[in-house]
């Protein structure tokens, strides 16, 4: 008896606090643990920007959690994150491999993985498509071997899977290249050619890093800089010049490619739109979108009706920010952005800036806005009419510890990575169903898999 009114009081308190904070007008997150017998119960919550934290372990990681078989988090919006258990392992495939005598055998093994739970949870209305980001790949020996063997690996999922298309996230070399520019082209050519092999359209958004604008390494450079950065040319020569069939009204790193058998588009934007008349310290400080840009995306990317629209970005704009992250960008035109994903996806008036459209009468459904930057995997949603979902993915960066200090502020990295295990790399299939209000997100790689419901 004693122990059910402890119980009952523990309860009363955790009602008055999740009271007290939704008052306070933060979305809270209640935590539910499902054991082996499919019984489930509370285990915590929390509110935004705080950790995962009362019967997972510290990564929030539910296959790491020997305890748990399952989780998930709901949100007080509708979302609903949880891990997905379907891995199709009584599924056969047929793999082709491009790289057969050149794979490791844990990575033959983790595309047949992956192969499979893609065809588990296929289904006839999913748009299918890769998203790996932030190679970062010139770093060191190590970080060169993972961005090559990552990327074979993502060539032979999208020609055995039937992906639709694949998306690099930006940032695929580090950006400091004293050598100049030439060289800086000669990384960004090697890393296209290898991705040349896919079947699929491919997709390649410009980072923060791509273009040079970080080669301050030797400060007898500092007043060449100008000379080392890659101009808008240089950029497409060395990325979408390899993949550019089917791409439309390109300009500067921004373009979109419609898929009509799918009556979706894909837009990808360019983060670092900016002033290139700029000293070299501020060229690689300041990103964002310029006016041209905007309207662009205001004119002529979101102008198709009757059609789905996923939207890809190196960044993202304040939605995706943390506190913690924000030094060092400028977000020219970043809440213009965020200002028209929220009216484009809730079927509203937008204006703002001296911008203006208004997206009421328009049969759209905007699906998917995806960025890398930041390191880290999160998803959260935008609320309204008809919200849509923001994700962040972790970097292909080999990192031992994945940055894995991310996590305390709230964000979902899977902890330690190995070198020379599949662990050592990270990127995502995702499989959109809007019939089922759905998204499959599976992990390559070091994590595991989620089931988002909204």
């Amino acid at each position: 008896m004693k122990n059910k009114l402890k119980i009952s009081i523990v309860t009363s308190l955790i009602l008055v606090i999740l009271g007290l904070v939704a008052y306070a007008g933060l979305k809270i997150y209640t935590i539910y643990e499902t054991d082996k017998n499919g019984n489930s119960k509370l285990s915590s919550s929390l509110s935004d920007g705080k950790s995962v934290s009362g019967g997972l372990d510290s990564t929030a990681n539910a296959a790491n959690a020997s305890s748990k078989v399952n989780y998930s988090i709901k949100a007080s919006s509708g979302l609903e994150i949880s891990q997905l258990t379907n891995q199709g392992d009584d599924i056969n495939v047929s793999l082709s491999f491009t790289q057969d005598s050149y794979y490791p055998s844990y990575y033959k093994e983790e595309i047949e993985k992956t192969a499979k739970t893609i065809a588990a949870n296929d289904s006839d209305d999913a748009v299918k498509y890769i998203f790996a980001t932030d190679f970062h790949y010139d770093i060191s020996g190590v970080t060169t071997d993972i961005m090559e063997r990552t990327a074979h690996s993502i060539v032979d999922l999208a020609n055995n899977c039937d992906i639709d298309f694949v998306v690099i996230g930006g940032d695929i070399y580090n950006g400091q290249v004293d050598e100049g520019r030439v060289e800086a082209m000669r990384r960004l050519n090697a890393f296209s050619t290898i991705l040349e092999a896919c079947k699929v359209p491919v997709f390649i958004v410009e980072g923060n890093h791509d273009d040079n604008s970080q080669a301050y390494g030797s400060p007898t450079k500092y007043l060449e800089m100008n000379e080392l950065w890659l101009t808008p040319d240089d950029w497409y020569q060395s990325t979408m010049a390899h993949f550019s069939t089917g791409i439309k009204d390109y300009k500067d790193g921004y373009y979109y490619y419609d898929f009509p058998d799918k009556d979706l588009r894909v837009v990808v934007l360019n983060m670092d739109n900016v002033d290139d008349n700029l000293d070299p310290m501020g060229k690689m400080n300041t990103w964002g979108y310029s006016d041209e840009q905007v309207d662009w995306l205001l004119n002529k990317a979101l102008a198709r009706d009757n059609c789905r629209y996923m939207i890809f970005s190196h960044d993202g704009f304040a939605k995706m920010w943390h506190s913690s992250y924000q030094t060092g960008i400028d977000g020219t035109n970043a809440d213009t952005i965020e200002a028209i994903m929220t009216a484009a996806a809730s079927h509203s008036k937008f204006s703002l800036n001296g911008f203006y459209k208004d997206f009421s009468s328009l049969n759209t459904r905007l699906e998917v806005f995806s960025a890398g930057h930041f390191h880290m995997t999160r998803e959260t949603f935008e609320e309204g009419n008809n919200y849509m979902p923001y994700f962040n993915t972790e970097c292909v960066k080999f990192n031992e510890n994945a940055e894995y200090y991310r996590n305390s502020l709230g964000f979902d990295n899977a902890g330690k990575r190995t070198y020379n295990t599949a662990s050592e790399t990270v990127y995502d299939v995702v499989i959109s169903k809007p019939s089922a209000s759905e998204f499959d997100i599976l992990r390559f790689g070091n994590g595991y898999d989620k089931l988002i419901k909204y």
